[in-house]
């Protein structure tokens, strides 16, 4: 065997490996192309899926903070109105406000339960701590009223009624402001 034979069968081991290693490089390509669109493609889809179920679930909930807040604002309204029945002088007599207040809570109660799986458990605890302030406004006007018809012993029903309204007019109302911001934060605004 001389030197051109070696060269002669180097090239064509070398042109054959070369041949060889280009088509299996051109296989695997293709073989990773397609694996990567199908990729692509299932990507995509779960995405849009994932785009869909999530929109979906952001207009139910802002639905839902709605609502809710509706029977909030509509629960401080009702106790406004309570405070405000005293400057009429029937305060004694009145049955409608303190009914309306209790529905309202009732209203809110209902509301924040068939609904709580949309907010987090914080979120829950502020709209009950609305809920127990706007209670404890309700007894102190339940407490002015026992004392105006002199059931219940005690100061004067004015005193206890203007706590009550000092209470609706700071706490309850800044609670309910707080809301606002909590509600602002999840649906964006």
């Amino acid at each position: 065997m001389n030197w051109t034979d070696i060269i002669k069968f180097l090239i064509s081991v070398s042109g054959v490996s070369a041949v060889l290693i280009y088509v299996g490089k051109k296989l695997i390509d293709k073989t990773l192309d397609a694996g990567l669109e199908k990729y692509k493609a299932e990507l995509g889809r779960l995405n849009a899926e994932h785009q869909i179920r999530y929109g979906k679930l952001h207009e139910e909930r802002g639905e839902k903070i709605k609502l809710l807040y509706t029977l909030i604002y509509g629960l401080e309204k009702n106790l406004r109105a309570f405070t405000d029945f005293m400057q009429k002088g029937n305060l004694s007599t009145d049955t409608l406000a303190s009914s309306e207040v209790k529905q309202s809570l009732a209203d809110v109660k209902e509301a924040l339960e068939l609904n709580r799986i949309y907010f987090s458990d914080e979120l829950c605890g502020k709209i009950e701590a609305m809920m127990n302030k706007s209670t404890t406004a309700l007894a102190q006007m339940n407490s002015a009223k026992l004392m105006d018809a002199g059931i219940l012993p005690g100061g004067d029903p004015t005193d206890a009624w203007l706590a009550a309204d000092v209470y609706v007019q700071n706490e309850v109302y800044q609670t309910r402001l707080d809301l606002v911001r909590e509600f602002h934060q999840l649906i964006g605004v």
